[in-house]
């Protein structure tokens, strides 16, 4: 077994393939503890920075290590190690750039909200898989593309990826990208406030969620129907998928959806007049989300608390989370 074989290792090469290997494998299987023990074994054996005449390796080994973080969604540690890896690539594009391009396009998408640097290397990516005939990994990258213009509000230019995506699958039939092309329409439509073929789709997606590779994605879905039923002040249908939401984060855990759920959580209270549960929801999304290192979240939050409590002559406390949003607001 490779776990035993790895302790009688001490060359860096071979640290360097057989914990990306283990890593990697584990990563993907969303083995989380297991890989956090790996991921601090291969931190006491391999330096931070490794020189190789041939970078591959340490290139693969540190996709590994990314792909935990992300997993995790702690998207300031994935990026910073995509970052190192994009630093060791050769000259040549190559599918193992189009790679690095498509995470890093990941996690600037999370970390920032302006999604032009994110989209920038989505194209990247885009590029260099349509180049090499590399058709799963073009659908991947144009469904990423549509996400980010919807998320710039560029509903046009989405729903013409989306059109290109659904001729491609017409023909290659490929039933896991159903739930995913269902759910942008619906982003597309909450975006334009068509709240009826909003709810239509999201509700496609969750009975289109089998599908789904990673089920955990679900939670988008119910997130975003929840976010439709509190315009609407649909207050029976609130209640419902809030529940239900909550009760998949019982069983998942999605930090940036758990943050974002008590952040809507106390925003209905607010708007039924009950600051108190108010402040404490919205405390708890904070409190989550500094423990989860969603700092983007964290910090318009923080910010919006600090408001509120500037609002109501509450300086002190006010001044608290101004602090809090100041300290983990990110630049872009």
């Amino acid at each position: 077994m490779l776990e035993l074989y790895v302790r009688e290792v001490h060359h860096i090469p071979l640290l360097l393939k057989v914990y990306g290997v283990l890593i990697y494998y584990h990563a993907r299987q969303k083995n989380m503890l297991y890989v956090k023990s790996l991921i601090v074994q291969a931190s006491q054996m391999i330096p931070s920075q490794v020189e190789m005449q041939d970078p591959e390796d340490y290139i693969y080994y540190l996709k590994a290590r990314g792909l935990y973080f992300y997993n995790k969604q702690d998207y300031s540690a994935a990026h910073d190690i995509y970052v190192q890896a994009e630093s060791l690539l050769g000259a040549e594009e190559t599918e193992q750039h189009g790679h690095i391009y498509y995470n890093l396009c990941h996690v600037y998408k999370e970390l920032y909200k302006d999604k032009s640097i994110s989209r920038l290397y989505a194209l990247k990516a885009y590029n260099i898989y349509r180049k090499n005939g590399m058709q799963k990994n073009v659908v991947n990258t144009l469904l990423m593309l549509a996400i980010l213009y919807i998320m710039d509000e560029l509903y046009e230019k989405a729903l013409e990826i989306l059109q290109q995506v659904e001729n491609s699958l017409a023909i290659n039939g490929e039933s896991k990208y159903l739930p995913v092309i269902s759910y942008d329409y619906g982003k597309i439509y909450q975006g334009l406030k068509d709240y009826a073929n909003a709810i239509k789709y999201y509700e496609k997606t969750l009975e289109l969620s089998e599908f789904l590779s990673q089920k955990d994605q679900k939670v988008y879905a119910l997130r975003n129907m929840l976010e439709v039923y509190i315009e609407l002040k649909d207050w029976e249908n609130v209640n419902k998928v809030m529940n239900e939401a909550f009760h998949f984060l019982s069983i998942y855990d999605v930090p940036i959806a758990h943050v974002q759920l008590y952040g809507l959580k106390a925003k209905v209270f607010k708007i039924r007049g009950d600051y108190y549960e108010y402040e404490k929801n919205m405390q708890k999304a904070i409190e989550v989300g500094v423990e989860k290192n969603q700092h983007r979240l964290v910090a318009e939050l923080s910010y919006e608390l600090g408001n509120f409590y500037n609002e109501n002559r509450s300086y002190k406390l006010s001044a608290k989370y101004f602090k809090i949003s100041a300290e983990n607001k990110m630049d872009l």
